[in-house]
């Protein structure tokens, strides 16, 4: 967990019910199937930003701890990377 960052496959590289992994992701987002925008939905297959939830999602539930624990230690390693001064919650 000291090395590890998360990223999305964006954009058309969503976890799908078919991949092992699956049974992890918890949140879920409105859809629609058209490819056009709509605010507060996202569109089917289209893997977007906000999805990182789900990325996370899969790494606590493999790691077995929580997904408060995999984006604090993950957005730690990001801060080491790029070097930027953090200061951990009180």
């Amino acid at each position: 967990m000291e090395s590890l960052l998360l990223e999305t496959d964006c954009p058309w590289c969503d976890i799908r019910p078919s991949h092992a992994s699956y049974d992890f992701v918890q949140t879920k987002f409105k859809t629609k199937d058209e490819k056009k925008y709509e605010p507060d939905c996202c569109v089917k297959g289209r893997y977007e930003p906000c999805h990182i939830v789900n990325v996370a999602e899969v790494v606590a539930g493999l790691k077995a701890t929580t997904v408060d624990h995999v984006a604090s230690m993950t957005t730690m390693n990001a801060y080491k990377i790029f070097n930027v001064l953090y200061s951990t919650p009180s």
